[in-house]
């Protein structure tokens, strides 16, 4: 019997990103959520676990802090019934140690053993911000084309928290959005950017990101077009 044909497009469940991205994100793809911290990276990530476990999606975070400190750092979303990470599978994983190439092709080769084991269908990683930032561009794009090839075969769809990076460590990445903040008057908001969505030409567009107790809502502030 032939494979039932895989969707296209799988929805995040956060309103304003799917209508940004053209729907959601593909199954099989590897998003990179990078910025600095407190601009709302891992709250982002949390809600689409949390939009994709509602949905009764299996869904998992990997994360380096303990499942009781990324509770109680958690906005007050109300979408989970203040569940806190209730009905997403929670794996402390992430070695701080893991900085050097043959220790951070080790810590990929786990992390493909845990997408074809356990076959979820939603992870979230937080974080590599250290690794994806010190280790060469090289080893960055060949380690996450080996993960994006392990999501692909399961589809599985993964969000990666990190750091701002550059073009040539995030070229192997399906999808990036790019967090940050930026003065409005005499108030600082929190934006969102597009960088790289595959498979779209989409406008290059910034959005005011806004996180409240019913999830990420985004308005467009700017837009252009590449090239």
């Amino acid at each position: 019997m032939a494979e039932p044909a895989r969707s296209p497009i799988r929805p995040t469940g956060i309103e304003d990103l799917d209508l940004i991205l053209g729907g959601g994100l593909p199954p099989g793809s590897l998003t990179l959520v990078c910025g600095g911290m407190a601009s709302g990276r891992s709250s982002l990530c949390l809600e689409f676990l949390m939009r994709g476990a509602a949905a009764g999606e299996p869904s998992v975070l990997l994360s380096s802090m303990p499942e009781k400190m990324h509770a109680h750092r958690m906005p007050p979303f109300g979408i989970n019934d203040d569940k806190g990470l209730e009905g997403i599978d929670f794996i402390e994983f992430l070695p701080e140690d893991s900085h050097g190439p043959e220790e951070f092709a080790l810590f990929i080769e786990e992390l493909v053993k845990r997408v074809e084991n356990g076959k979820p269908q939603r992870l979230a990683v937080d974080s590599l911000e250290q690794a994806l930032h010190w280790l060469p561009a090289p080893t960055v794009s060949r380690a996450l084309r080996v993960l994006q090839d392990a999501l692909f075969r399961n589809g599985s769809t993964m969000m990666m928290v990190c750091g701002p990076l550059p073009d040539d460590k995030v070229q192997a990445a399906d999808c990036v959005l790019s967090l940050g903040t930026q003065r409005q008057g005499p108030d600082a908001v929190r934006t969102l950017e597009v960088l790289r969505a595959r498979g779209t030409k989409r406008p290059l567009s910034r959005y005011a990101l806004s996180l409240g107790k019913e999830g990420a809502m985004m308005v467009r502030m700017m837009e252009g077009y590449d090239g």
